[in-house]
């Protein structure tokens, strides 16, 4: 089977969409080719150290942002490289931007070439909903991630490494006890609400570590903010905020962590959790999405509401207060669990056997 998947960006080191490399390479070992179609190319050298030497049945596109172009012009570069391969591919695979899906339908009507979108969000857009009269099927990874209802929509699964987010006896946990909050740095990712609740457990030895950038484009002002709490409430040398890091480094400050916090709310079966899960890190969630992955173990690790504050205090305090022996049975409990319905070769399988399925019924 040849694919088109089409993407923001194929780059290893980058803090935020890295992970993208992890899924084109799982999906060349189960794919005849894959052409992947990005806002710019990604560099050579940096790709061929991730994947040991260039893929045979890889080949990357460009839209043309490197070259300086703008919205024309990338559009232009985008109808370019989609007339380009149409000829010789099974099916379009956008990856979380609708945008490509329903750009992508007057190429896909032509020739004809069946259309898969992967969206995990809880944002509703009219973009969205274009793309999903347009493709054949969406999927996602939990039904608490999609934003409305739709008999095309496939839950998959996230896909974590689970290799590469293995837990490393060579990297022991940091003492004190190190909490560490992986995400962009967004109100709507609540770390203002770690910062309450550290406040309320003076007596309780540990330091905090936001891994994580203000979004391009966005604002500094939330990021202001968060480091005036941390002075106001008395807590600023309890506190590190580390900006984006690349994947290697996300992953050495989780297996660092003694506790994970993730704050997002309903709507976001948010991959950073998971991916410290996976780390078998102990991760307090604010969400029911994660109530299956917990288990026996949700009275320990999850709040109410994201705001709460208070019963993250409470929470960190009863696992801080546990033998670090307990904690590592959690963790690797959890780890387990995550790995069984969230790991990327099993996501992979899935979305490749989707692929499959509508290649097969067809063009048109």
């Amino acid at each position: 089977m040849r694919v088109l998947m089409i993407t923001q960006k194929l780059d290893p080191a980058d803090p935020v969409l890295g992970f993208t490399a992890g899924w084109v390479r799982a999906l060349l070992n189960r794919l005849q080719h894959l052409d992947v179609l990005c806002l710019e190319r990604p560099p050579e050298d940096r790709l061929e150290r991730f994947f040991g030497e260039y893929p045979p049945n890889l080949r990357t596109l460009s839209m043309g942002k490197e070259r300086g172009l703008g919205k024309i012009g990338m559009a232009r570069g985008f109808y370019r490289a989609l007339i380009g391969v149409a000829q010789r591919t099974d099916l379009i695979f956008s990856h979380m931007v609708p945008r490509y899906t329903w750009m992508a339908t007057p190429v896909a009507w032509s020739y004809p070439i069946p259309q898969l979108l992967w969206y995990t969000h809880r944002q509703d857009s009219r973009e969205l909903r274009w793309a999903v009269r347009a493709a054949r099927a969406v999927a996602t990874a939990a039904p608490e991630s999609f934003p409305f209802a739709s008999q095309k929509v496939r839950v998959l699964g996230h896909g974590i490494d689970a290799d590469f987010f293995a837990p490393d006896e060579d990297t022991p946990r940091d003492d004190p006890p190190l909490v560490v909050h992986v995400a962009r740095l967004m109100p709507i990712k609540r770390q203002h609400v770690l910062l309450q609740a550290i406040a309320k457990l003076p007596d309780v030895p540990l330091q905090a570590a936001f891994v994580g950038a203000v979004p391009p484009g966005e604002s500094a002002e939330y990021r202001l903010q968060l480091e005036q709490l941390a002075a106001g409430l008395g807590i600023a040398d309890r506190v590190t905020f580390t900006g984006g890091l690349p994947p290697e480094g996300v992953r050495d400050m989780v297996r660092r962590a003694t506790v994970a916090v993730n704050l997002s709310p309903p709507g976001l079966f948010d991959k950073a959790a998971l991916e410290s899960l996976m780390a078998g890190t102990p991760t307090i969630v604010a969400t029911s999405a994660f109530d299956e992955l917990l288990g026996e173990r949700r009275a320990a690790l999850r709040i109410e509401a994201p705001d709460d504050a208070d019963g993250l205090a409470n929470r960190l305090a009863d696992l801080l207060d546990t033998s670090a022996e307990q904690r590592a049975t959690m963790g690797a409990d959890l780890r387990e669990r995550t790995r069984a319905a969230h790991s990327l070769d099993g996501l992979m399988n899935r979305l490749v056997d989707l692929m499959a399925e509508l290649a097969k019924v067809g063009r048109g």
